[in-house]
């Protein structure tokens, strides 16, 4: 008895070295469960996680040996996850809702795990509600669409206000849609709207947004938004904001028309462009194709170069001498791919590059050359 304590106590003090205990006669289940609790920090490291899951199986057998999983579900630590289907489909309800929360901090669960844990938790509490989704954290993602459509809509639209919200990304579609209608049907879209971030704005359904008011720049900050979403907001948002309000608001630079583009006046738009070439992986090719365009219109000598490369191949003979160097350097900073050329036009400024690099090579030579003779 004094051994199994002293075993006890010495978990806690072994540190990372837990990672890579193989004394495994001298375990016992409570022992076993001392460890399996010790061993969370495990898991940085990286390195050793085949070896690490290999002790922690070897440790749940241990620690589940002669007892139910049912009794010690709570005491198993992150070591659940290793659980099998099988294993947590006989697993009651009642030992689920007690150990929810051990059982939300885990991480890695298998899809499959997520459901049979979020049905056995949601049949012990009967009525879904935003304390219960709330105690739940990841396993939110289990929770079926029917299920979300069945709760009360204020309920809902404080789980997209509250922390809950963070896990909303990992929804599915179907669950999001399924949230969002909900609220929707309920009147109590507009308060919500403003709460919904991420990418789970994007399936909001425009005649959804069409029907609703009260839209301003900042709150579209921190949403994603589909092109479509963004041409009608930025629409309607333009006919009481400056075009800096809505090109510095996120994805809202995505609802720039190239007519809108073009209006633009020369001060407005050189004074603004930064928050275009910021956003270049937002923009769709024909956009960045009217942005190249509008600039060599009102100020081709101050073109970025980049742009250069969206327009035709002969535009980069304008690429020569003192321009080649922030030529080299523009396109060193910008993901080509964003820009979509053709396979002719990369080539050409492939070689427009080489042809940069050599004669900057000569020009150092030269002046190297002009140095040696001046000190002669």
């Amino acid at each position: 008895m004094l051994c199994i304590a002293l075993a006890a106590a010495l978990t806690h003090e072994l540190g990372l070295l837990v990672c890579f205990y193989n004394d495994m006669e001298q375990v016992d289940a409570a022992v076993a469960r001392a460890l399996l609790h010790q061993m969370i920090k495990c898991n940085q490291l990286r390195g050793f996680q085949a070896e690490v899951q290999k002790l922690k199986s070897q440790l749940l057998n241990i620690a589940t040996r002669n007892q139910t999983l049912n009794d010690v579900l709570g005491s198993l630590s992150d070591a659940v996850v290793g659980l099998t289907s099988s294993q947590l489909e006989s697993l009651s309800p009642e030992a689920v809702h007690n150990a929810i929360a051990t059982l939300n901090q885990v991480t890695g669960w298998a899809k499959s795990q997520v459901i049979i844990l979020s049905s056995k938790y949601l049949s012990y509490e009967k009525v879904l509600s935003f304390y219960n989704v709330s105690q739940m954290s990841a396993l939110v993602t289990g929770i079926s669409t029917q299920s979300f459509y069945s709760m009360n809509p204020k309920e809902l639209s404080q789980i997209i206000r509250g922390t809950t919200s963070q896990y909303l990304p990992d929804l599915s579609s179907a669950q999001q849609q399924g949230i969002l209608r909900k609220i929707t049907a309920s009147g109590d879209f507009s308060s919500s709207i403003k709460d919904i971030q991420g990418a789970c704005f994007k399936e909001i359904s425009l005649s959804d947004l069409w029907k609703q008011t009260g839209y301003n720049s900042s709150m579209m900050k921190e949403k994603e938004l589909r092109r479509s979403q963004a041409l009608y907001l930025y629409e309607l948002l333009s006919k009481k904001n400056y075009p800096v309000e809505l090109l510095s608001a996120g994805q809202l630079v995505k609802g720039v028309t190239c007519q809108l583009i073009e209006s633009m006046g020369t001060d407005i738009f050189l004074n603004n462009f930064k928050f275009f070439e910021n956003n270049l992986h937002l923009l769709s090719p024909y956009q960045v194709n009217c942005l190249a365009w509008k600039f060599w219109k009102v100020s081709n000598a101050s073109i970025p170069p980049f742009l250069l490369s969206v327009l035709p191949v002969e535009y980069l003979e304008y690429v020569s001498g003192p321009l080649c160097i922030p030529f080299i350097e523009s396109l060193r900073r910008t993901d080509m791919d964003l820009l979509n050329p053709s396979l002719h036009k990369k080539n050409a400024v492939l070689q427009k590059v080489q042809e940069c690099l050599v004669g900057t090579a000569r020009r150092g030579q030269q002046w190297k050359g002009s140095c040696k003779k001046s000190n002669l």
